[in-house]
């Protein structure tokens, strides 16, 4: 069972980092850098968050 965790670990900070990259250029799209900048920062946190719950 852990070994299946730890694989998946991988694919889930991936999935965070697509959809990080997604809103950025979504929001760049309609020229609100700092919401860009706002969410794109929240999204850094959450993910370091989620590197720590896991390891």
């Amino acid at each position: 069972m852990q070994n299946s965790k730890g694989q998946q670990r991988p694919l889930i900070l991936f999935s965070l980092f697509k959809s990080t990259i997604k809103l950025a250029f979504k929001t760049k799209k309609n020229s609100n850098q700092t919401q860009a900048i706002k969410s794109f920062s929240f999204f850094k946190r959450s993910q370091f968050l989620t590197i720590l719950k896991y390891k």
